[in-house]
């Protein structure tokens, strides 16, 4: 029972009834898988449960819907026999899901990789196959004696960094890392602070921008850098070197690689979970392009062919991506949808990326995707409610959020 809706603006979302058992997360019973694009349906984020207690419940989940208003509100209604924790009973009752705020960009969902190469993503060290950027998000509790960790208050100016990654690269050879740039994942401006305290250098060798995509603002975190390039108010893009990976602050050479909502302040930034696509070739505009345009004047094609799949100004408010349908600077299948500035990155990106990154392995057993998943939380007079289910395949950082299942009167 599949259905795919669109908001028209770039966000697809599709939702149907299944007893697979993604990553073994939830049981064997039928529920409501969801998988979300923020790119015009060419790349899609892993199917995750839309409802919640899809590990624990009783009853089936089946013939989903969604719906959406164009204005960043989505519903989405299905049929049940699960009693809700006793609190209604086991015939066929409609349930429902519903999101009050708005999407978040493409590019908070997804973000280039902050180093070149292929990357993979896993929940601990021993899973990685030391092949490539070895992306590990290691939930864990913080340190009993510093307070540090991948855990809430364990980062940088005690920000919530559950969600942070440690990324090592031992191919070809171990501690091959040392030394490597590294790279803004997204357009912005160095923060003046890193959760109020020290930024671009200090203890960790610690480095926060902030983003705004279409009036979202957010941050990226980078630690264990040294020589770094940059200052407090200096913008920055996605061909930016920042610095290079060191043993700063750490016992060993890596990235410690985070992405945060809340606020700038002292425990005021959340981690939260993105996708992170691997940079395989990379260059800039040298030329205006406005929209419509089929030809991206570059500084290089080096790397480039056709058939390749770009990614225009990663993380930007005009960020989007396209095929390239043959050279001599670079010739795009479909014209642009936005108009893009001299200067701008284009970034090429795994070419399976439609349907999932290869290059990009992702162990599905780390922490759940989303803003602390089952949680609540505020931000700057703004609230918001991430659910393990569709929540977490559709984090919402506008007022409200998604809320949790309610019954329909029938």
């Amino acid at each position: 029972w599949p259905q795919v809706t669109t908001d028209g603006a770039g966000h697809w979302l599709a939702v149907w009834e299944s007893n697979d058992i993604p990553g073994g997360t939830i049981g064997t019973d039928y529920d409501i898988l969801v998988a979300r694009s923020t790119h015009n349906g060419a790349i899609w984020t892993a199917p995750t449960a839309l409802n919640t207690n899809a590990a624990t419940d009783s009853g089936g989940d089946y013939m989903s819907q969604v719906t959406t208003d164009g204005a960043g509100h989505w519903v989405a209604v299905w049929h049940s026999t699960d009693s809700l924790g006793g609190t209604i009973g086991t015939d066929y009752d409609i349930l429902v899901a519903y999101e009050e705020g708005t999407f978040v960009p493409s590019s908070v969902v997804m973000v280039a990789s902050p180093m070149h190469g292929g990357v993979e993503l896993v929940s601990s060290e021993e899973k990685c196959s030391d092949t490539k950027w070895c992306f590990n998000q290691h939930d864990g509790p913080c340190d009993p004696v510093t307070g540090v960790g991948h855990c809430p208050g364990g980062g940088v100016g005690r920000a919530d960094d559950t969600y942070a990654w440690d990324a090592n690269l031992n191919a070809p050879t171990a501690d091959s890392d040392a030394g490597q740039p590294v790279y803004a994942v997204a357009p912005g401006v160095v923060a003046q602070t890193y959760g109020g305290g020290t930024n671009a250098g200090g203890p960790s060798g610690q480095l926060l921008i902030e983003h705004d995509s279409g009036g979202t603002i957010w941050w990226s975190g980078y630690l264990h850098m040294v020589d770094i390039q940059v200052a407090p108010g200096t913008p920055v893009n996605a061909n930016t070197v920042l610095g290079y990976i060191s043993d700063v602050g750490a016992t060993n050479n890596h990235l410690h690689f985070a992405v945060y909502t809340g606020e700038n302040t002292l425990a005021g930034l959340l981690s939260f979970d993105v996708k992170i696509v691997p940079r395989i070739a990379q260059t800039s505009l040298t030329a205006y392009a406005s929209a419509g345009a089929t030809d991206l004047q570059v500084g290089s094609g080096e790397g480039f062919g056709p058939g390749d799949l770009v990614w225009i100004n990663p993380g930007g408010p005009n960020a989007e991506d396209s095929w390239i349908a043959s050279l001599g600077s670079l010739i795009l299948a479909s014209p642009l949808r936005f108009a893009h500035q001299i200067g701008e990155p284009v970034v090429k990106i795994p070419a399976a990326s439609v349907g999932g990154v290869v290059e990009m392995q992702v162990d599905d057993s780390g922490p759940a995707v989303g803003v602390g998943a089952g949680s609540s939380a505020s931000s700057a007079g703004r609230s918001y409610i991430a659910l393990a289910g569709l929540a977490a395949a559709l984090v919402a950082l506008g007022a409200g959020g998604w809320y949790a299942r309610r019954r329909l009167v029938r």
